[in-house]
C-alpha cells in the first residue's frame, strides 16, 4: 500500500510524538505532575502508547496491589452461598 506525501508526514510526526512519550514514560517519576506532561495529554496521547500511558494515569500496578487477592474471596463468597 502506498501512501502519498501529506500522510507519510502524518506518520512520521506520529511516530516522533509516540518517542517523545516513551521518552516521557522512562523518566516518569520527574514528568508525572509537570506542565508538561499535563500540555501533551491534553494535545493527545499517540496511540502507540495510550494504553501504556492511560494503565500509568491510573496507576494500575499499585490498585493491582491493593486489590490482590480480593477476587479470589468474592468468588469464593459467590461460590458457597450457591452451594
Amino acid at each position: 500500500m502506498r501512501f502519498n506525501l501529506e500522510e507519510n508526514k502524518v506518520r512520521e510526526l506520529e511516530a516522533l510524538r509516540a518517542d517523545k512519550w516513551i521518552k516521557m514514560y522512562t523518566n516518569w517519576e520527574k514528568f508525572k505532575n509537570s506542565e508538561k506532561a499535563r500540555k501533551r495529554t491534553f494535545k493527545g496521547i499517540p496511540n502507540k502508547v495510550r494504553g501504556l500511558f492511560w494503565g500509568v494515569y491510573l496507576e494500575v500496578p499499585s490498585v493491582k496491589l491493593q486489590q490482590q487477592g480480593k477476587y479470589e474471596v468474592r468468588l469464593s463468597i459467590i461460590r458457597n452461598s450457591l452451594i
